[in-house]
């Protein structure tokens, strides 16, 4: 997540910022983005009483070369 932060990023929390306001990096002008890794994911659905069947990673390099790995979560009440 440091790749996207600039002077003028404004973080919510540790893990999500209120915008990527930089034009050129993927992602900008989304509004609120998260970052999260695969332990954060399997935390916060565990508080909220989720259990995690699946995690895909998917990857995207952008035309600016930076690379954006995205997960797929599956999950289910148990």
């Amino acid at each position: 997540s440091v790749m996207f932060s600039s002077p003028s990023s404004r973080w919510v929390d540790a893990a999500t910022m209120l915008n990527i306001d930089d034009p050129g990096m993927p992602l900008s002008n989304n509004g609120p983005t998260s970052f999260w890794s695969h332990s954060l994911a399997r935390l916060v659905y565990e508080k909220a009483g989720l259990k995690i069947t699946s995690v895909e990673r998917i990857g995207r390099t952008y035309a600016s070369g930076a690379f954006v790995e995205y997960l797929a979560i599956t999950a289910r009440s148990p």
